[in-house]
């Protein structure tokens, strides 16, 4: 007559404690979800800073830089909903912004005492001239030759 209390404790006990740990495998669940999210707008940023950079002429470096903001807003991440991005372009530098909103499941929230997260991700470049870069290096190594030879 024991052994069958013995077996219903051992349920009830792991019903008991599946109500802590489901919670808990969830949110580092969605801990990984927000992750990948906040990397891939920080690398959406850097690529879009890149892109304006990278490219020569007022005019395109503006078109390159928007079209690279309106790829990443085109796609859809694992949480984040709402995407804004906004590049700008001043003096010598190009900085990019990208900004969502991660929302969190009912139960998951509770844990935390929040509804949803706010990613935010920048990146700034200098702007650079193809040219003038690669004549230095051009120049850079005709010195080392002269120093070898």
């Amino acid at each position: 007559m024991k052994k069958r209390a013995l077996k219903g404790s051992f349920t009830v006990e792991l019903g008991l404690l599946m109500t802590l740990i489901l919670p808990v495998l969830t949110a580092l669940l969605y801990l990984g979800f927000y992750m990948h999210d906040r990397a891939f707008l920080t690398g959406a940023a850097l690529e879009t800073a890149c892109a304006a950079a990278l490219n020569w002429g007022e005019d395109t470096r503006e078109a390159a830089a928007e079209k690279k903001k309106e790829e990443f807003l085109g796609r859809e991440l694992l949480g984040t909903s709402g995407l804004q991005g906004s590049v700008s372009i001043k003096g010598e530098s190009v900085e990019a912004e990208y900004s969502g909103i991660f929302e969190l499941p009912g139960f998951v929230s509770g844990l935390f005492g929040l509804d949803s997260l706010r990613i935010q991700a920048n990146a700034g470049m200098d702007l650079k001239n193809p040219r003038r870069e690669v004549n230095r290096i051009h120049s850079l190594a005709a010195l080392t030759r002269r120093d070898d030879g």
